[in-house]
């Protein structure tokens, strides 16, 4: 009776523990193959049409309507694009005035503002939709990173006037030399150097979790924190989940030696790779050798594959397609196409900016924060984003990794125990050839071919 008495309760907690494990997908961002999609919650999609006051979308700067309801509604569409994580901006209260920019009145519709840290922006919707998101990302397999700010508060926030914890422009304390004590933009600096100041935001995000169970954090601008902040925060939340992971955005890391101290001075598990697209496109406008291009790719994949996320666009930079000069639509749709495959097959954890997989062009500046699309801007641009995520996803896009540049030809080679996968790419105005296994591949002018290639023969994966 004692042995079927103790055989129940293991069976019990072992039950507990599975069902803890269903909470998120911890596997996919350590051991698996983890495909990141970033969302900025007011630009994605309108749900909930009650909370749209002082929606304007005539103005560039302000709400545009999107919201919580609107993510939910729209896992479905995560979900068969493939996705298996999702990057949330931030959620917490923003301050309710605005700046006057470029003639514009901007608000803090990016969520990077924020004033009151014990409640939802009321735009986006409150917990218990927020609940409702993270529970159904979970339920089809995704898992949540929420992005969250501990560098700063919000423009005229309440918090300016905490001179004990904050730096500011209006009442002094900013140093514009120091990574930690400057006041990034202007914006209301936490002293985050202070213990109490830590402590409070630990607590914040602390609650937050308990809220909201998400599976990860961005720690937005990083580089001005303290870094003992961003170590305590995981080291309190992993007393709620043991797996939470840590996004750091350090800006300006890239996947070189250089950067590696980063990871343990802050505890975190991924940074992001700020170099890949610079050099993508220096190579694909001709403004870099191909040669220096290769000794970069082939310099880099070993740190980058596991632990950097390497992306073309996000809410900061302009578009990447902005650095070249193009009138041509087939042109640019071909450029788009190389650079994708690229960024999934180079080395790094690909990270696709909201739209990107419907075409949706990114610009310069505000453009670069548009109204998100969820109807093909380009035919057939989708599908080819379903293929590079499913490949990821299965490891055949990684492996020993080996780059070359020869008669105009960039070569990728991944051994992996799929067999060989081969990318080959034409960058040139001429159409080009390759001889891959006795037989000729054709690569027409400003494209490519990624080919699995073993002893039975050479088989197309993306035919186009």
């Amino acid at each position: 009776m004692v042995n079927k008495a103790i055989f129940l309760f293991c069976l019990f907690i072992s039950s507990i523990g599975c069902y803890y494990r269903q909470e998120g997908f911890y596997h996919t961002l350590r051991g698996g193959h983890p495909v990141f999609y970033q969302i900025l919650i007011d630009r994605f999609y309108d749900g909930d049409k009650t909370n749209n006051y002082m929606v304007d979308k005539s103005n560039p700067y302000g709400y545009h309507g999107g919201d919580l309801k609107g993510i939910y509604e729209k896992i479905g569409y995560l979900k068969e694009l493939g996705v298996n994580s999702v990057i949330i901006s931030p959620i917490l209260d923003n301050v309710k005035s605005y700046v006057d920019y470029q003639g514009y009145k901007h608000y803090g519709y990016h969520g990077y503002w924020p004033e009151n840290f014990d409640r939802i922006e009321e735009h986006f919707g409150d917990f218990k939709i927020m609940s409702k998101v993270s529970e159904e990302l979970h339920r089809v397999g995704i898992s949540y990173i929420q992005d969250i700010v501990i560098n700063h508060a919000g423009y005229k926030s309440i918090w300016e006037r905490n001179t004990l914890w904050v730096r500011s422009i209006r009442f002094g304390g900013c140093i514009d030399n120091d990574e930690l004590k400057q006041c990034l933009f202007g914006l209301p600096d936490f002293k985050t150097e202070r213990s109490d100041v830590r402590s409070f935001l630990i607590k914040v995000y602390k609650e937050l979790m308990k809220r909201v169970r998400f599976d990860g954090l961005r720690i937005d601008a990083m580089r001005h924190v303290d870094n003992v902040v961003v170590r305590d925060i995981k080291e309190e939340l992993r007393k709620i989940n043991p797996d939470i992971v840590l996004i750091g955005e350090y800006w300006g890391s890239s996947a070189d030696i250089r950067w590696t101290s980063i990871f343990s001075d802050y505890s975190v598990d991924f940074l992001f790779d700020f170099e890949f697209r610079d050099y993508l496109s220096g190579f694909l406008r001709k403004a870099m050798r191909a040669e220096v291009f290769v000794s970069y790719l082939n310099k880099r994949y070993s740190v980058a594959e596991k632990n950097y996320i390497v992306f073309l666009n996000n809410h900061d930079l302009d578009g990447i397609m902005t650095h070249f000069e193009i009138n041509d639509k087939d042109v640019e749709t071909n450029l788009l196409r190389i650079m994708a495959i690229l960024q999934f097959v180079c080395g790094g954890i690909p990270l696709i900016y909201y739209g990107e997989e419907n075409g949706l062009r990114v610009g310069k500046g505000i453009d670069n924060r548009r109204d998100m699309e969820f109807t093909e801007k380009i035919k057939g641009i989708r599908e080819f984003y379903r293929k590079l995520i499913h490949y990821k996803k299965m490891g055949i896009l990684s492996g020993n990794f080996k780059a070359e540049y020869i008669e105009g030809i960039l070569t990728i080679v991944l051994k992996n125990s799929f067999g060989e996968i081969m990318l080959l790419v034409n960058c040139e105005d001429v159409e080009r050839s390759k001889e891959v296994l006795g037989k000729s591949i054709i690569i027409r002018s400003l494209d490519f071919e990624l080919l699995k290639v073993n002893p039975n023969g050479v088989e197309r994966l993306i035919v186009h």
